[in-house]
């Protein structure tokens, strides 16, 4: 999974909000923060200014600005589902 060159982390950016934040890795300081659906988890990086993470209707790719651009997968709300994510790096 693409990450952004260093210069940024992403997490969860507290154990009882869906919101991830992102991280400026030089300074520590938050650069952004944007709520999820309530579905874990964020998965990470789409591309250098996009996250993979929950949203509305399933899961999808969201903007740094917290717009949804693209849902992937569409889950009903009852459903009970847990995706992984597995990203391959060559080496």
């Amino acid at each position: 999974m693409p990450r952004p060159r260093s210069r940024r982390f992403l997490t969860a950016c507290h154990s009882l909000e869906s919101s991830a934040c992102v991280w400026d890795t030089a300074t520590g300081k938050a650069v952004t923060r944007i709520k999820v659906a309530n579905r874990f988890p964020v998965f990470g990086w789409y591309d250098e200014k996009h996250l993979l993470v929950p949203v509305k209707d399933g899961f999808g790719v969201v903007g740094l600005t917290g717009k949804v651009v693209e849902t992937l997968v569409k889950v009903g709300k009852d459903v009970d589902i847990h995706p992984t994510f597995d990203a391959r790096v060559k080496g």
